[in-house]
């Protein structure tokens, strides 16, 4: 009996190959025994079965998998993929601390389920796996797998049962985010009764207290024979002047709960929810309002910009309406892009110029794969992605660091000004040290400056 097997019929195999290959969790030796177990049972096999057998390293692998039409990610295979992930730390084939990237090329909210992706990114945003502080790495190895072990059922042996398995989950995470936001409408309607409440409460109490200091300070002035009227002022006043600005500090206490909310990480989810959330014109209309902000900034003493490129199915503010902008009006202005390193977590800049080749790398984000190499030096302002940004010139980015490590480098009297689709918030709790100080941040309604 003739077996002639069709490329088609391995387009999600072949997909999960080729990321698994990527973020290093497939091995090259078992897609070659794959390929060759075909090739000896193929009455005429493919010559890409041949390529694949007669591959000398996993680029070639990649590359030839990458020549097939019509591989696309979907939500089988980035299940898949999570499925040989949890196969391959519970066999020990891959350490604790190489998780993180993988977990953010597997984060798409485009293919897999929000609560998925939420998942996702709080394993991978909460544990440093390299130096866990907060949560101790025992505690975020149980969380990891707990989550992973519901891909258990995937794995390259049994990928034409993939689209059953894969059913069998998606009622699972939808009864998940239903329950979620069931929960979530019920405690913010909660929430925000119990804070109105508190602060009525703590308005009057303060008030109150306010006003029976006011009458003990003030009488010693009022009664005749102690002192003229010109004495409360002279004296009185101040004190009640402090006694009002200590008023205002208590009464704008957060709780716990208010803290929380403030938070980085509650923060970044919370935000880049309301990303997702933005339609098509929206994202349009908030970019040309981002870029009308940006027109207005003098740029008389600069000559070098740092300019990130964005995501646009992620929704990230289109920086490519600046690049176009500055081309157009400030030739003159040398545009540089980053190229970052996932493992040290540092960033080149390359110019903006005829030798650049951009390219999305394994987590879908352009940057430069050729081209000149510009020194830090050179740069006099650097554009920074973020979130979201406080009034006090602090921003929420991803999480990694990568700008707060890269500014730090850069020369004395260089710019930072960030880009927001959003307005800011009152502040955020968790800032620390090592968190860049914006000297501006540009959003759609409005232009800060701190320094």
């Amino acid at each position: 009996m003739e077996f002639n097997p069709n490329l088609t019929d391995y387009k999600d195999l072949l997909e999960v190959y080729r990321r698994g290959l990527v973020l290093d969790i497939v091995d090259k030796v078992q897609i070659i025994a794959w390929a060759d177990g075909i090739i000896k049972a193929a009455t005429e096999p493919d010559y890409f079965f041949i390529e694949l057998s007669l591959a000398k390293d996993k680029n070639e692998i990649i590359e030839a998998i990458t020549n097939v039409n019509g591989l696309t990610p979907n939500a089988v295979t980035s299940r898949a993929l999570l499925g040989i992930l949890y196969h391959n730390l519970i066999d020990k084939k891959l350490q604790i601390n190489r998780v993180t990237p993988i977990l953010d090329n597997l984060n798409n909210r485009e293919i897999i389920s929000e609560i998925e992706s939420a998942w996702l990114y709080q394993l991978s945003d909460d544990y440093d796996w390299n130096n866990p502080s907060v949560i101790p790495i025992e505690q975020a190895k149980e969380n990891l797998l707990s989550f992973l072990s519901k891909y258990q059922e995937f794995n390259v042996g049994n990928y034409r049962s993939w689209d059953e398995i894969n059913d069998r989950l998606q009622p699972l995470f939808t009864s998940i985010e239903t329950q979620l936001e069931n929960e979530y409408k019920a405690v913010s309607k909660t929430e925000r009764v119990e804070a109105v409440k508190r602060k009525i409460n703590f308005s009057l109490t303060g008030l109150i207290l306010l006003g029976c200091m006011t009458v003990l300070i003030a009488f010693p002035f009022l009664v005749k024979g102690v002192g003229p009227v010109s004495d409360f002022s002279k004296y009185g006043l101040p004190v009640l002047a402090v006694l009002y600005a200590i008023f205002r500090i208590l009464s704008t206490h957060k709780s716990e709960k208010e803290i929380i909310n403030s938070t980085k990480h509650f923060l970044r989810q919370q935000y880049l929810a309301k990303r997702q959330q933005l339609t098509i014109d929206e994202y349009d209309t908030l970019n040309q309002q981002l870029l009308q902000q940006f027109q207005e900034l003098d740029l008389s003493n600069i000559r070098c910009i740092h300019l990130f490129l964005p995501i646009r199915e992620k929704r990230e503010p289109d920086t490519y309406l600046i690049r176009d902008w500055l081309k157009a009006n400030h030739p003159e202005i040398k545009i540089v892009f980053p190229k970052t390193n996932f493992r040290t977590l540092a960033m080149k800049s390359y110019a903006d110029d005829e030798a650049l080749q951009l390219a999305e790398n394994a987590y879908g984000i352009p940057e430069p794969v050729a081209g000149n190499v510009v020194d830090v030096n050179e740069i006099d302002l650097v554009i920074l992605p973020l979130l979201i940004f406080d009034t006090l010139g602090y921003r929420v980015g991803y999480g990694k660091g990568f700008y707060d490590r890269f500014t730090a480098l850069c020369k004395p009297g260089t710019k930072f000004i960030g880009l927001s689709l959003f307005e800011p918030v009152g502040s955020i709790e968790d800032v620390n040290e090592l968190d860049v100080w914006m000297h501006a941040c540009l959003s759609p309604g409005q232009k800060l400056e701190w320094r």
